[in-house]
């Protein structure tokens, strides 16, 4: 059986400092989260949204994802060809080949594929 304070992917008791514990999902599922990530950015690496263990409820990707660019581009495939959407993401093409994401240059090509694969 396991422990209510155990991560229910890993077993592990989630450390304060290291690897805390985060909710997943609106009925208050938590994981480590390191797992969470994990399972999180499996299901988007397959273009599918991520989905608690628990109960199967979307899990909240903008609190779990690592890069905050990630959850943009999770997002952008709402809209992939609306150039205002682009906008409210807070993305923004360079001139060269760059996408622009919260002052930060990304590769665009590395962008518009991982855009295009969740898309799908």
């Amino acid at each position: 059986m396991i422990n209510a304070a155990e991560c229910p992917i890993c077993y592990e008791i989630p450390s304060s400092q290291n690897n805390p514990e985060i909710e997943l999902c609106n009925n208050q599922h938590t994981a480590c989260t390191n797992c969470a990530r994990k399972l999180a950015n499996q299901a988007i690496a397959q273009g599918i949204d991520p989905r608690c263990m628990m109960c199967r409820a979307p899990v909240t990707v903008s609190n779990i994802l690592v890069n905050p660019i990630d959850t943009a581009l999770h997002r952008l495939r709402e809209e992939p060809s609306n150039p205002n959407y682009w906008a409210q993401l807070g993305l923004t093409l360079g001139t060269d080949e760059h996408v622009i994401f919260q002052g930060k240059a990304y590769s665009k090509q590395r962008c518009f594929n991982k855009a295009a694969k969740l898309s799908a």
